[in-house]
């Protein structure tokens, strides 16, 4: 789950192997969850290109991330990851990324389903619990999101984006204390994306220049971060404001 981390790794490995194919997928995988879509592409892409030199699991995750990310053929994506899913019951991945994609399209009975599924095939990793609880988020089944976010704190799972998940759960409930907990768990780690949602809380609030120094603080982070998607995407939401 430490994905900043993971980027010098996978870029030295394509510098060493510039045909190393699931490295060039993973690191678009990472980019993906920055929400990074055109960096995330250049690698999808390249490692699909080359895909014919894998194994045969490797092959169906990179065609599964490609259809996703890449062409849109999320029918395509599902299909494939219901294949790995089948074919490789030990590996967790192939649930977990398929979870993501039902959640967004709608279908959040569906995504828990899956993601607990992963869960059960890697009870350890965060992933899984962070996408089981965003699932149960878009049920309004905060209660069990919330749990679920808490537990993997509670367990040094360091992914930022569990604070986001109980920091949402709080404002949507009220719970001023609650927020203050979140800001303070993500003070020192990737806070940038809790700062936008204290940019919305606040824009709700009526704050609107709370909310543009927020969002500002978040624009700073994304940039020193070279997520230029996210400095994109995060001023047009102060130019909404």
């Amino acid at each position: 789950g430490k994905d900043a981390a993971s980027v010098a790794f996978f870029k030295r490995a394509i510098e060493l192997d510039p045909d190393f194919a699931m490295a060039h997928k993973i690191l678009g995988t990472v980019y993906s969850n920055f929400q990074e879509r055109r960096l995330a592409e250049v690698y999808f892409r390249r490692g699909f290109e080359i895909r014919e030199r894998v194994s045969q699991r490797e092959q169906l995750d990179i065609a599964s991330s490609y259809y996703s990310g890449i062409t849109g053929e999320v029918d395509q994506s599902i299909e494939n990851y219901e294949l790995y899913k089948n074919l490789f019951p030990r590996e967790y991945s192939p649930a977990n990324n398929l979870s993501v994609i039902l959640s967004s399209l709608g279908q959040y009975q569906q995504s828990v389903e899956t993601a607990e599924e992963a869960r059960r095939r890697a009870p350890d990793h965060v992933l899984p619990i962070l996408n089981l609880s965003r699932a149960y988020e878009g049920l309004n089944r905060l209660d069990e999101a919330r749990r679920l976010a808490e537990e993997g704190i509670a367990r040094k799972m360091q992914h930022p984006r569990l604070a986001v998940v109980l920091y949402r759960i709080a404002f949507a409930r009220g719970d001023v204390d609650g927020m203050r907990r979140q800001i303070e768990w993500t003070k020192g780690k990737a806070e940038e994306d809790l700062l936008v949602e204290q940019g919305h809380a606040a824009a709700f609030s009526g704050n609107l220049k709370a909310a543009r120094t927020h969002l500002q603080r978040a624009i700073d982070g994304y940039r020193r971060r070279g997520l230029t998607d996210n400095v994109a995407a995060t001023g047009g939401d102060v130019a909404l404001i």
